[in-house]
């Protein structure tokens, strides 16, 4: 990378090019004047004569690492950000350089700590999947109550058309995601996501009690999906619509809490329980045990998935 040498109280940098950069070091505060050009980040400590010169694209990986969030690269492979750094700067394209300064710009907008009714600071990353949900029902229903003048005046709006009333579903999901050991009030966050406050201006109906967009994608179905050996009495696959059909509420609840449990586990379902997932066996299992990690494979590209479920879903039930 260079050399550096101390001269009279400031550091002389000579990269590998033969240019030459001062970096002028003011003793015991730590604070750096730079001059030349030089692609490379100095960092030091006050009162130390010491500097750690790395290249603008390391700290770039080294920033994206501690977001320790998944990330889905050009050529289609999904990798947690710790790992981009000891895979080194030649191993990607000028491409994915600008896709990574992407990545960090959409990340920068999300804390990577987030605080607990109890005080405690929590790294964002940290959140897992399963565990015990912090918020009761009313809670959550306080939460949508506060939520109801905005959501009706944009229904009104951008949609020209009334809000639809708020399933009951928050006992259910608590309920049920304590029976599956997953933490039922992110869970209800996501479907808050997923259908837009449940008003369902994407391509899933409310009809269909899928709160989480479980096979909804691009095209509509043909009628030729598998089950995949989920229940055919709780779930459908309708020709010419998007997404499953549950039989009900409470069956549509449980399959998504089913698919957080395949993302999160490698457990067989709980005793007695029937399958009412049909993506269940097509998930990696165990391959997202945190929120952040559902990025790039719950939604795809989702470079901030987990983050926007937390942030800004999850939390303003918990701040109030």
């Amino acid at each position: 990378m260079g050399s550096l040498a101390w001269q009279r109280g400031f550091f002389l940098f000579t990269p590998l090019t033969g240019a030459i950069s001062e970096i002028h070091l003011i003793p015991l505060t730590g604070a750096l004047t730079m001059s030349g050009p030089y692609p490379y980040v100095i960092a030091t400590s006050p009162g130390r004569r010491t500097v750690d010169i790395k290249s603008v694209k390391y700290k770039l990986l080294e920033d994206l690492a501690g977001y320790r969030t998944n990330l889905r690269l050009l050529d289609g492979r999904v990798v947690n950000s710790a790992e981009l750094p000891g895979m080194g700067e030649a191993a990607f394209s000028s491409e994915q350089w600008q896709k990574f300064q992407e990545f960090k710009e959409q990340l920068a907008r999300y804390e990577t700590q987030i605080r607990l009714p109890d005080g405690t600071l929590l790294p964002t990353a940290d959140l897992t999947i399963k565990g015990k949900a912090i918020l009761t029902a009313d809670q959550l229903k306080a939460w949508m109550a506060r939520e109801t003048p905005r959501i009706a005046e944009k229904m009104k709006q951008e949609y020209g058309r009334e809000m639809l009333p708020v399933p009951d579903v928050a006992e259910l999901y608590l309920k049920i995601g304590t029976e599956y050991g997953i933490r039922g009030d992110v869970a209800f966050a996501q479907a808050v996501k997923e259908t837009n406050y449940f008003q369902f201006t994407g391509s899933v109906k409310p009809f269909q009690n899928n709160y989480c967009g479980l096979w909804a994608t691009s095209q509509p179905l043909t009628g030729q999906e598998s089950l995949n050996a989920a229940d055919p009495a709780g779930v459908r696959l309708v020709p010419g619509f998007y997404g499953a059909f549950f039989a009900s509420p409470e069956i549509g609840v449980e399959a998504h809490i089913q698919h957080l449990y395949a993302y999160a586990t490698t457990d067989p379902l709980p005793r007695g329980k029937k399958l009412y997932d049909p993506r269940f066996n097509l998930v990696q299992r165990g391959s997202a045990r945190t929120w952040v990690e559902l990025n790039a494979r719950w939604a795809v590209p989702g470079t901030t998935y987990g983050q926007s479920i937390i942030q800004d879903y999850w939390l303003k039930a918990v701040s109030k």
